[in-house]
């Protein structure tokens, strides 16, 4: 389920009322003291918002950015070492767990625990693993995502797939 929450917001850190219609920013500052790039953008079940940001302090590339609308206070949260970073999607599943792609699949992410699992995509490319583009999550808690230049689609399922060892 959807809140409304009385806000629209994009993928850029941008916020617009929509009853005043004014905008406000939100910025994640990067290393380099500008904002940090943000890209793909979702609402969990509780009406936070997640997106995935590239260059933030507190993890360098490939972080998850937790969003409260109701304060604007915003959390980041970097995959561990090692692991590929999240990449241009996300989603969350039924269960609440943030999904996003990676270079070479996807990362599951429980906001509760704040823990990260990593599954990459088993059909190989001429460069190595495939580069992930899409993703989207079920209610069961699986996350589907596509691969970029090549037509099989992949799907993590939590209890059988063999997690990256991250």
């Amino acid at each position: 389920m959807v809140h409304d929450v009385g806000a629209e917001f994009c993928s850029h850190g941008q916020h617009v009322g929509h009853k005043s219609g004014k905008v406000s920013n939100i910025k994640v500052p990067s290393i380099n003291g500008l904002a940090a790039p943000t890209h793909g953008l979702t609402m969990d079940q509780k009406g936070i918002l997640w997106a995935t940001v590239i260059g933030a302090p507190a993890g360098g590339g490939g972080s998850l950015l937790r969003v409260d609308p109701n304060t604007m206070k915003y959390d980041v949260f970097p995959p561990p070492k090692g692991s590929s970073g999240a990449g241009t999607s996300i989603d969350v599943d039924a269960k609440g767990n943030v999904w996003a792609t990676t270079s070479s699949g996807a990362l599951r992410f429980d906001p509760s625990t704040h823990e990260y699992k990593e599954y990459n995509s088993p059909t190989p490319t001429d460069n190595g693993p495939g580069g992930s583009y899409g993703i989207a999550a079920d209610r069961q808690g699986n996350g589907w995502w596509t691969q970029i230049n090549i037509d099989p689609r992949e799907q993590g399922r939590c209890r059988n797939w063999k997690d990256a060892g991250v």
